[in-house]
């Protein structure tokens, strides 16, 4: 897991915004802090702004099994 951390995504800072979400993913703005509050996507909320750590996306796209 550790090479994929390293590799994917690696044009976007860590951690990532909604903004960066909604980009990769391809999805609302709406449907990322569905993902978030829900806690499908685990992340943080500072100030008014949810980061997500990049390995914490990851987690989510691979499901899982390959976690």
């Amino acid at each position: 897991m550790s090479k994929s951390y390293q590799t994917v995504f690696r044009e976007y800072p860590d951690p990532l915004s909604t903004a960066d979400i909604q980009v990769i993913l391809r999805i609302s703005r709406h449907q990322v802090y569905k993902l978030i509050n829900t806690g499908v996507i685990q992340g943080k909320k500072i100030g008014n702004k949810h980061l997500v750590s990049k390995i914490n996306l990851i987690h989510y796209v691979l499901g899982p099994e390959q976690s």
